[in-house]
């Protein structure tokens, strides 16, 4: 009897922790503004990738660094911060992301 609670208790643990997923947002350096239609993509796997929306917000259910590119801004890599401690390394953090300097 003991053992079906405990693999019950497993058994919701897990579904609950391979349904979360990673997200975080990205904004202006210079403005603090959310940036939209920011190119999120996965460096484990190029074909998972995505856009921001209207909040600067990306989410993926999965995902290894992230780079992150847009005309105007300089492209950036995003690594899964404390992800020996902690198993979703963006989850909810906001990262800056920096324009391009302009020549002279």
């Amino acid at each position: 009897m003991k053992y079906k609670y405990v693999i019950t208790i497993i058994s919701i643990y897990l579904l609950f922790c391979s349904c979360r997923k990673e997200h975080g947002f990205i904004v202006d350096n210079e403005n603090e503004k959310p940036i939209k239609n920011v190119l999120v993509i996965d460096s484990d796997n190029k074909s998972n990738y995505l856009y921001t929306n209207n909040k600067g917000e990306f989410e993926f259910a999965e995902c290894g660094d992230l780079i992150i590119s847009k005309t105007g801004f300089k492209t950036d890599t995003l690594k899964k911060h404390d992800c020996i401690r902690k198993p979703h390394c963006f989850d909810g953090r906001g990262f800056y992301m920096l324009k391009h300097l302009k020549k002279k």
